[in-house]
């Protein structure tokens, strides 16, 4: 069985105190007792026999024998995540993946030293004696076979932002994903959970993304809140075409492009009017009598 992953497991033995499962409907040996209070807690009208299916996850007890739950872990096998370090010695860190025996993190598998309350980003995968292990090394770790397609919906986690480059994205938390630098608004950072689509499928089986909706509906969410900004600063806002992209990005929290396209629409609208020195509000009055 695999550690660390959501597993349909078969109901081989009923008892007063819980269940028993197993990948094999017909085999008993090396089956793993589930707890009656997780299965009363799946569902409380639902009654489960024998050759039932339940979802759940195997994983090392402290005591190294393997145990079942329903209860998913932190992060999961062959996913990313964040995980706080409960102890570091002489092996490395140990962090908690939400179940009574931690995850190692060992010396060759980190950037930097960790230390206890650290909150680590890393991946999760199996190593050579079977057991889960933890790496921060997670170009290695993701995939480049996604199943996404052009247009696709897809949500993510930052793991890395170059800023000549872009932000670096583990779509789905276990595929190469990029948003590049044109795109990169100052919140997002190693850890930043996204939602996206896809605009490019690279011929090494990356994805490009944007996180800008279609340009129809992004462009009546970024006209508003320019008009809001507006109205918030008595009318007037010192910036235009001609300002530094960066300074748009940082305040309009847009690109360039989109806030260069919002502008033009509000102008069209007669709702604003394009001064040398900014972007001014149109009064109401001015607006009805046109």
């Amino acid at each position: 069985m695999e550690l660390g992953i959501k597993m349909s497991l078969y109901i081989v033995k009923k008892t007063p105190i819980g269940i028993f499962l197993n990948e094999d409907p017909d085999e008993l040996i090396n089956s793993m007792a589930l707890p009656r209070e997780e299965v009363e807690a799946l569902n409380e009208d639902h009654d489960y026999e024998l050759g039932d299916t339940i979802d759940a996850y195997c994983y090392l007890a402290r005591d190294n024998k393997l145990k079942v739950t329903t209860k998913p872990p932190l992060v999961e096998n062959g996913e990313i995540g964040i995980l706080k370090c409960v102890e570091a010695n002489n092996n490395g860190a140990f962090l908690h993946l939400g179940y009574d025996k931690d995850v190692l993190l060992p010396f060759n598998e980190q950037f930097q030293d960790i230390k206890v309350g650290d909150e680590v980003m890393v991946g999760i995968y199996t190593d050579k004696t079977g057991r889960l292990c933890a790496t921060q090394k997670l170009k290695k770790f993701l995939r480049a076979d996604s199943p996404y397609s052009v247009g696709d919906t897809i949500t993510g986690m930052i793991y890395d932002v170059k800023y000549d480059m872009g932000a670096f994205v583990a779509v789905d938390r276990k595929y190469f994903g990029m948003i590049l630098s044109n795109e990169l608004m100052p919140n997002m950072k190693p850890g930043y959970e996204l939602t996206g689509r896809v605009t490019k499928v690279r011929e090494d089986g990356k994805v490009n993304i944007t996180v800008n909706k279609r340009v129809d509906f992004q462009m009546d969410e970024d006209s508003v809140k320019i008009y809001d900004l507006l109205k918030y600063n008595d009318g007037f806002l010192p910036y235009n075409d001609k300002s530094n992209s960066d300074t748009i990005r940082r305040v309009f929290m847009m690109s360039k492009k989109a806030f260069k396209r919002s502008v033009g629409r509000l102008y069209k609208e007669k709702k604003i009017e394009i001064v040398d020195k900014g972007i001014r509000l149109v009064e109401e009055s001015t607006r009805e009598e046109d």
